[in-house]
């Protein structure tokens, strides 16, 4: 949570530079005939201009969401086993889940911790793996009720939070 308090702070305070970055009219305060001309034909070409989609952000990972199940934390408490596929589809060198993305996962708008099982293999969130490559990955989070349950992973360092996967999972 502190990492992600410290990007956005980050990134506002890049923002902010960026606004103070703008051009300012001329020096003398007065406008030229030219100045107005220029000024006319920007905006008649920025009116024209067709709305463009925007574009997905690159990421160096990819995550699918595969699916989930309820299952039970060691304590015999209600738990939700959620199956992801990670995969390095960057060119460097072998990398985990657990150190290029994270996960939020919530019942009834409260975040969910981590819950652990004795019956589900975890090991796939921290094994590396090489550029071109994929594993399947299992993580447990506790349940409170009968709450649809939302997950989402968001790459771990990204100035735009970029999401690389969401998904919405009933529990009933």
């Amino acid at each position: 949570m502190k990492k992600q308090t410290a990007a956005t702070v980050v990134s506002a305070l890049l923002v902010l530079a960026l606004v103070g970055c703008g051009s300012s009219a001329s020096s003398s305060g007065a406008s030229t005939e030219a100045d107005g001309e220029e000024q006319q034909s920007q905006e008649a070409s920025t009116q024209e201009a067709a709305p463009q989609e925007e574009k997905a952000p690159e990421s160096k990972y990819a995550v699918t969401i595969d699916g989930a199940s309820v299952t039970a934390d060691y304590e015999g408490k209600p738990a939700i086993a959620i199956n992801f596929t990670f995969t390095n589809v960057s060119d460097e060198e072998a990398t985990a889940m657990a150190t290029a993305a994270y996960v939020e996962v919530y019942q009834g708008g409260v975040q969910r911790e981590v819950a652990f099982a004795t019956d589900v293999d975890t090991s796939g969130y921290t094994n590396k793996v090489k550029a071109g490559s994929s594993i399947p990955v299992t993580l447990v989070y506790e349940l409170d009720g009968t709450e649809d349950v939302e997950v989402e992973v968001k790459e771990l360092f990204s100035w735009d939070n970029t999401v690389l996967a969401n998904a919405t999972f009933s529990v009933q």
